[in-house]
């Protein structure tokens, strides 16, 4: 099939979202489909300009097979509104003139959030007439709107209208898990048939049994992890205030890796408060926070409580997993269930520094072979399903099922 993804976030870059097409794109390729990409010239989530790419009105490449048109855009870093809707906004009126002259594929698949250049999508899903795919990785507006700011809350009416009108016009949806799937249909009727969950993962050949670099430390140290998003629904002060109440632990170390528009007031608060147990490493590469993860004992996942946050189930959980380590999770019902059924964690009360710290204290304490056991199953678990191959393979189905695409291979 002829595959064009609309996303503004795409490889070189990091992140979520530039990590989960990135994957569906490099193994699709693979499966025999032509797959276009039409994305931002890559600068998240510093807001510069990476080296080897220029800023032009529209730029095509092929980055490992995958045919790539990027048009012009307004490097943002994320931490001022106006700049980052100026992005979104350019991005998407640049991604329609980018699109539009290009060779008319079989199916566009539009990645959200952020959900302006759903626009584009909705409009060449009419002018090709073709099936238009909508891929959900948070619910929005539906978070936004949860989030109090007022400059989002002015955006929301035609959000909503645009939104609304994206799961009309889709042939389907998918998004990251089933509990985001029940939430979906739930809130929206007209999805229900056409919503598919097609869950985050790992890329199996960064599997091996060895890490190759290991981080010194201290023999009866406890490692406690966070690395992914340094942003609002995060809420890392709530893992601040835990770590505070642990100071006089000694044997108790936090790790954050990772960066996001609360990077700065987050060093702020470590440096006021004086965490002399936290250490804030920033981004780091792949491979970096690979190696971070490994010499850790637990990974953290943070999200802020609410209705669009319960089904959650971050990517973050499967890089934990697959350098076995087990997660505690101060996030939703959804990962509550998770971890539970698959007994390869911890949970608690999202947003709730006592609960957190005390949670921590409890598991540092517990037999190592008892964590251990648990990051096993985790790993188990990305091999055999959460993993990027076997996840585009379900999505490969879905879209395989869709009218006028090509038969099954």
């Amino acid at each position: 099939m002829r595959l064009l993804i609309i996303s503004q976030y795409f490889l070189p870059e990091s992140g979520a979202a530039a990590n989960r097409i990135g994957s569906f794109t490099n193994y699709l390729t693979r499966f025999g489909h032509q797959v276009s990409v039409v994305c931002q010239v890559p600068n998240y989530p510093s807001g510069n300009i990476y080296q080897g790419y220029k800023n032009s009105i529209k730029s095509v490449s092929e980055e490992g097979g995958v045919r790539t048109i990027r048009p012009l855009t307004y490097p943002s870093q994320n931490t001022n509104i106006f700049k980052r809707l100026a992005n979104y906004l350019l991005f998407m009126g640049g991604s329609f003139f980018a699109a539009v002259g290009e060779k008319r594929p079989d199916m566009i698949l539009f990645s959200s959030p952020p959900i302006f250049a759903g626009l584009t999508a909705l409009v060449l899903s009419f002018v090709w007439s073709v099936p238009l795919v909508v891929d959900i990785r948070d619910i929005w507006p539906g978070v936004a709107s949860e989030s109090g700011n007022p400059v989002k809350r002015i955006l929301l009416s035609p959000l909503r209208l645009l939104e609304t009108a994206l799961y009309k016009r889709a042939s389907a949806v998918t998004t990251v898990s089933d509990g985001m799937v029940t939430l979906l249909v739930k809130e929206n009727p007209i999805l229900k048939g056409k919503a598919f969950a097609v869950y985050n993962g790992v890329d199996l050949n960064r599997l091996s049994d060895k890490t190759e670099e290991k981080i010194k430390r201290g023999r009866r140290t406890f490692t406690v992890i966070y690395s992914g998003t340094i942003g609002t629904q995060q809420n890392i002060t709530v893992l601040l205030k835990a770590a505070s109440r642990l100071k006089n632990h000694q044997g108790i170390k936090f790790v954050i890796c990772g960066t996001g528009v609360e990077d700065a007031p987050i060093r702020k608060k470590i440096s006021e408060w004086n965490l002399t147990n936290v250490k804030y490493l920033g981004l780091l590469s792949p491979q970096d926070a690979f190696v971070r993860i490994s010499a850790a004992d637990i990974g953290l996942v943070m999200l802020v409580g609410s209705k669009h946050n319960d089904p959650a189930l971050p990517s973050k959980v499967f890089d934990y997993f697959l350098e076995r380590k087990p997660v505690l999770a101060s996030a939703g019902n959804f990962l509550k269930d998770f971890v539970e059924k698959e007994d390869c964690g911890f949970w608690i009360d999202p947003e709730n520094p006592q609960k957190l710290s005390e949670k921590i204290l409890e598991i540092s304490g517990l037999k190592k072979e008892e964590l251990s056991r648990m990051g096993e199953r985790g790993r188990k678990l990305v091999r055999t399903v959460f993993n990027r191959e076997f996840q585009t393979k379900k999505l490969e189905k879905i879209l395989q099922k869709l009218p006028n695409s090509f038969p099954v291979r």
